[in-house]
């Protein structure tokens, strides 16, 4: 019965996006509520997005937080779809304002943008339907959809600029890495200043996105210094676990020595690199849950032993959550899912008052399918 249950709002939930697709959402069209702490709209293109959306609201000083992105295609009039859910907030910075372009999703589209002092947003979500059919080979970075770009940020008080690296790699037929060069090209870049910001499955293999300050105020990224591993322990690892979440779970938590970095958790695929020093350890934990309450209360239990959601986390009912070796801090954590805007403004006004951020957006098999999951410091002893 449980699993009839699971199946009908299963394809409840499928069902969904290409429903809201096919029509106007209201933001588009009127005027963006700006007297609140956080805008929260959804749209079906993403070029209206950034023109209508995103643009006049960083104008207004919002900045983007979060948001998921659904991308599908309609065999019957071979059209493609896409629904857009985007999180921004009023930073409160005095004159500062933000300018949204899209770029194509290549290593000379985001350099070309990044020349005119755009940056990558890493938070705005890559959809996992990449390269099907083999376009591009099958190792670009992106989807399918070559109208729905990557998204970069230029603030109005800064002069600081970035250059990128996207290297890629062949899967091996039972998941990891068959190039050989794709790890040994990334630690080279690190060591060179650049950081991994985003880490992407494709149909053929792996896409990496390494990001460097070139400009401004800017400081280049320290180099690891290690001597206490063997060469032979090597710096990146790949957890490919086969799309398996039982499998993360245990080969996550066997990996000592390693912290994630970043994933791809629509693919459960996490990257993972060597921590210096003997002593430190990284630990995680998923919290998993059929319902947004169960997810909300595994996450809390988890988060009052010290662990804290990961900036990765973009799992299908499930998050990563991470605890340091030093860290003392401690948080609690608020879902709010449902399928109307409206309540989700309203509650998330309401949160925002009582100390909550926006952190994160995820999916779920529950009835309202997508929600926020929101955080704020507590004490240890705080219930």
């Amino acid at each position: 019965m449980k699993n009839r249950f699971a199946t009908v709002w299963g394809l409840v939930l499928l069902c969904l996006p290409p429903a809201l697709a096919g029509k106007e959402p209201k933001n588009e069209s009127k005027g963006l509520d700006l007297t609140q702490r956080y805008l929260v709209s959804e749209c079906s293109d993403f070029g209206n997005c950034v023109e209508k959306v995103l643009n006049p609201a960083g104008a207004a000083g919002y900045r983007f937080v979060a948001g998921d992105i659904w991308e599908g295609h309609d065999d019957e009039d071979d059209t493609e779809w896409c629904w857009i859910l985007v999180v921004m907030e009023k930073t409160g910075e005095h004159d500062t304002t933000y300018q949204y372009v899209p770029s194509p999703r290549t290593q000379g589209g985001l350099n070309e943008a990044a020349s005119q002092g755009f940056r990558l947003v890493p938070r705005f979500p890559v959809e996992s339907w990449v390269d099907r059919e083999g376009r591009g080979g099958g190792l670009a970075l992106g989807g399918r959809y070559e109208n729905h770009p990557c998204l970069l940020e230029k603030p109005s008080n800064s002069d600081l600029r970035y250059q990128y690296l996207v290297f890629s790699g062949v899967r091996k037929f039972w998941g990891g890495v068959k190039d050989s060069d794709l790890f040994q090209k990334m630690e080279e870049a690190v060591d060179k200043g650049y950081e991994i910001l985003k880490f992407k499955e494709t149909a053929h293999g792996y896409a990496v996105v390494l990001e460097k300050p070139v400009g401004g105020d800017s400081e280049p990224l320290p180099k690891l210094e290690d001597a206490s591993k063997p060469a032979a322990f090597p710096r990146y690892r790949l957890l490919s676990t086969l799309w398996t979440l039982p499998t993360l779970k245990k080969e996550l938590a066997a990996a000592t020595g390693y912290r994630l970095v970043t994933a791809d958790l629509d693919a459960l695929e996490l990257l993972l690199e060597r921590i210096p020093g003997p002593s430190q350890s990284y630990e995680y934990v998923v919290p998993t849950g059929r319902l947004w309450s169960t997810l909300e209360k595994n996450i809390n239990e988890a988060a009052a032993k010290g662990f804290r959601l990961h900036p990765c986390s973009r799992g299908f009912g499930f998050v990563v959550m991470e605890r340091r070796p030093v860290s003392t801090a401690f948080y609690q954590y608020q879902i709010l899912g449902t399928l109307r805007l409206s309540t989700m403004r309203k509650e998330l006004a309401e949160a925002a008052r009582e100390g909550f951020a926006v952190v994160l957006a995820i999916r779920h098999p529950d009835p309202a399918g997508q929600a926020l999951v929101l955080e704020r410091p507590r004490g240890p002893g705080e219930p």
